[in-house]
C-alpha cells in the first residue's frame, strides 16, 4: 500500500472503543464517575452463560469450560469506555494484571456487522497474527489478534453491537436518573492514543506490515521544542527528550513514543512494562482547561508532564493512582474529526 493510499484508508478507519483491565472493577467505575463524570456503567457478568461460539488461541473452546469476567461497559463523546476484571478460568488477563497492574488493556477498531470474525480470519491468513480470543454476545462481536509482542498494544476488532443480557448476569451503576451523568460523560472526546516502546523503528515496521497502520511522522522532542513545560507540577527547564511517532487514525491520533532522558511519567512505566497502551488524551476546549487543571489538582491529581506546543496546551494527569490508568487533557483536536 502506498503513502497516499495508506492516508487515504487510514482516514476512514474509526477507533471504536477504548479497554482498562482492572482488579476491582466496582472500585474503578466509581473512580471513573467521581473523578471524571463518566458513566453510567452497564454492568455485565460474562461466561459460557452469555459468550457463545467463544475462540481461544485460534480454536473452539472445549465445550464444558467454564469461565467468569466482569465487563464494565459506558460511552464517552466518540468512543465505548470498558473495564474488565477477570474471575476464573482465564489466563491471558490475570498475567496481564500481573505484569502490568491496572492499566490501559487494549483499543478496538469498528468492522460493521458479522465481518468480525472474517476479519480477524483475514489477519491470521495474510499477516500470520492469532486469534487470540472471539466471542458473540447478543448482537455484539469482538475477536482480539495476537499484536502485543509485535506492536507493544492490544488490538481488538468489533462491531460493537447490542448488548443485552438475562437480569442475573447484568446490573445498572448507579441505579436512578442517569441522565446528567450521561450527559457530561459524552462531553468526554477521546483525540489520542499513546502508546510507549522500547524500539520505535521496530514497532512502527510492525504497526504498518501488521495492521497496515501509518504513515507516521517521526520527531525526536527535546524541551527546546516546547514552551510552558511543567514536569512533576513545577514549571522546569530541565533537559529531556523523547521519539515520538504520529499518525491519524479516523477521527483520531495514535502516537508511539520511545523515552530517552528526563520524563518519569514516560521511564517508570517503560521499566514496568517495557512497552503498551500507556494513556489515552482527552481534548479539553482551551477556555476549560485552567480550570480542568486546578479541579484535578484540588482532588491530589498533579500534573506530571505538561507544555504548550504552538497554540495547543496539553497536562499527563496523575490520575493512576485513583483511576488505574493515565489520562491526558489536551486542546488539540484532529483536524480529521471536524
Amino acid at each position: 500500500m502506498t503513502p497516499s493510499e495508506l492516508i487515504s484508508t487510514m482516514k476512514c478507519r474509526r477507533i471504536s472503543q477504548i479497554c482498562a483491565a482492572t482488579r476491582d472493577i466496582d472500585r474503578t467505575l466509581r473512580a471513573w464517575c467521581d473523578l471524571m463524570g463518566v458513566g453510567p456503567w452497564l454492568v455485565l457478568t460474562s461466561g459460557p452463560d452469555t459468550i457463545a461460539n467463544v475462540i481461544v488461541n485460534n480454536q473452539p473452546l472445549p465445550p464444558g469450560t467454564d469461565f467468569r469476567s466482569y465487563c464494565a461497559l459506558t460511552e464517552l463523546g466518540n468512543a465505548q469506555l470498558e473495564l474488565i476484571q477477570p474471575l476464573y478460568g482465564d489466563e491471558a488477563l490475570p498475567a496481564f494484571l500481573d505484569r502490568n497492574g491496572d492499566s490501559w488493556h487494549h483499543f478496538k477498531e469498528h468492522v460493521p456487522g458479522d465481518r468480525v470474525l472474517a476479519a480477524g480470519r483475514e489477519y491470521l491468513e495474510k499477516k500470520g497474527l492469532d486469534i487470540v480470543s472471539y466471542g458473540e454476545i447478543d448482537e455484539d462481536r469482538y475477536l482480539n489478534v495476537g499484536t502485543y509482542d509485535a506492536v507493544g498494544a492490544n488490538f481488538e476488532l468489533g462491531n460493537t453491537g447490542r448488548i443485552s443480557f438475562p437480569p442475573e448476569f447484568q446490573r445498572k451503576w448507579p441505579e436512578g436518573d442517569t441522565a446528567a451523568l450521561a450527559a457530561g460523560s459524552r462531553r468526554w472526546l477521546v483525540t489520542e492514543l499513546t502508546f510507549v516502546t522500547d524500539d520505535l523503528d521496530r514497532a512502527l515496521k510492525n504497526w504498518e506490515q501488521l495492521l497496515d497502520v501509518g504513515p507516521w511522522k517521526v520527531a525526536t522532542v527535546t524541551e527546546r521544542d516546547l514552551s510552558e513545560v511543567v514536569i512533576e507540577n513545577r514549571l522546569s527547564a530541565a533537559p529531556f527528550a523523547y521519539r515520538r511517532a504520529l499518525t491519524v487514525w479516523g477521527d483520531k491520533y495514535v502516537e508511539v513514543v520511545q523515552p530517552l532522558n528526563g520524563l518519569p511519567v514516560f521511564e517508570e512505566y517503560a521499566r514496568r512494562s517495557v512497552k503498551g497502551m500507556h494513556s489515552v488524551v482527552f481534548h479539553v476546549p482551551e477556555a476549560e482547561f485552567d480550570a480542568r487543571l486546578a479541579a484535578f489538582a484540588a482532588r491530589g491529581v498533579g500534573n506530571r508532564f505538561g507544555a504548550r506546543l504552538g497554540s495547543v496546551r496539553f497536562a499527563s494527569l496523575d490520575t493512576e493512582k485513583i483511576l488505574g490508568v493515565r489520562v491526558v487533557i489536551s486542546t488539540g483536536t484532529n483536524p480529521e474529526a471536524k
